[in-house]
């Protein structure tokens, strides 16, 4: 992969917001998920300080149960008129699919 589009914004197509999911390394002597976090981009910044512009983002940071995000349902039914813009603000927990995208299943596990 040579490039990668991280969205973030309160309104995708006119209609709800979307705040992509990332894999971040915290720690390069770990393999696979045991050396990253989990994180859900809220916001994208940036700010200047002695001429030099350092770009931002604040992240939302999941537990490791997370990332292609498939909810932890539990034993309670979901509300018939539940929408999946709310699906990443309405559970706990989350499973790791590491079959979303080849990158996924090289990085993950």
């Amino acid at each position: 992969m040579h490039r990668e589009i991280i969205h973030s914004t309160p309104s995708w197509r006119r209609q709800y917001s979307r705040h992509d999911c990332v894999f971040i390394v915290a720690d390069e002597t770990k393999s696979g998920m045991r050396g990253m976090i989990v994180g859900r981009v809220k916001l994208f910044f940036s700010f200047v300080h002695n001429g030099v512009t350092y770009p931002c983002a604040l992240v939302d940071r999941f537990s490791h149960m997370a990332a292609h995000l498939l909810p932890v349902f539990g034993d309670g039914a979901l509300p018939v008129d539940f929408h999946f813009a709310h699906s990443l603000d309405a559970f706990n927990s989350y499973y790791v699919n590491k079959y979303a995208d080849h990158h996924a299943n090289e990085i993950v596990f």
